[in-house]
């Protein structure tokens, strides 16, 4: 349970309770006025108990205006914590958690990194090394995304980064179990820069959605 949980569970408890005492205020309220209403038909002829009845009816007065107040109060929070509940909860089902965050900057850094080794290959630079560093790198990079979607996540960001979870597995797998064969034909190179664009493209779709900030990451490299 992380802090977004806790305070949406706080700021939900303290609707209910907010809005369980308003609702007691109000029914307070109502019987004051009720019994204002009764003692004031009843006016004595008596000089002394008309004193005493004005003071009852003051004390009534009184009372119904402080329950009042107290009843717009309770409402006011009531309001309050409960828009504060709903919006933390919108806030999950709209951002990334901490984890799928990390995964998205690691995979990010990693992706463009196997880019450029395959490029390297095309460039003709020593395929030992390059089939060395692409194992290394692939095998980071399922690391990084082998794990679901936070399920707090709308379904439609679920779905998006579940497919770019995939889409990145799948490709970092196949590279990583033929590093070897594929530096030294520039035709399988073709096929998994095409398969490796595809994936791009997804994160590029997971960015917009969840409004990832791509320069900032660019400028961290």
């Amino acid at each position: 349970m992380n802090a977004l949980d806790l305070t949406f569970i706080g700021l939900l408890s303290g609707a209910i309770l907010f809005l369980f005492f308003s609702i007691i205020c109000l029914l307070l309220m109502i019987r004051t006025a009720r019994k204002r209403t009764v003692l004031k038909k009843s006016r004595p002829k008596n000089k002394r108990k008309q004193k005493i009845w004005k003071r009852k009816i003051s004390k009534l007065q009184k009372q119904r205006r402080s329950l009042l107040r107290n009843t717009i109060l309770l409402f006011m929070l009531t309001l309050i914590t409960g828009v504060g509940a709903v919006y933390s909860q919108y806030y999950q089902m709209t951002n990334l958690s901490a984890v799928d965050s990390e995964a998205l900057v690691k995979s990010y850094y990693l992706l463009g990194e196997t880019k450029k080794q395959l490029d390297s290959v095309q460039n003709g630079a020593s395929p030992e090394k390059i089939a060395n560093n692409l194992r290394d790198i692939t095998k980071q990079l399922v690391s990084a995304v082998n794990h679901s979607p936070n399920e707090r996540l709308t379904e439609e960001g679920q779905r998006l980064l579940k497919r770019y979870y995939t889409g990145a597995t799948d490709v970092a797998s196949n590279i990583h179990a033929q590093s070897s064969i594929l530096v030294q034909n520039s035709s399988i190179v073709d096929e998994y820069v095409t398969d490796l664009d595809k994936v791009l493209t997804n994160q590029k779709t997971v960015f917009k959605h969840f409004k990832v900030n791509e320069s900032a990451l660019k400028e961290k490299k």
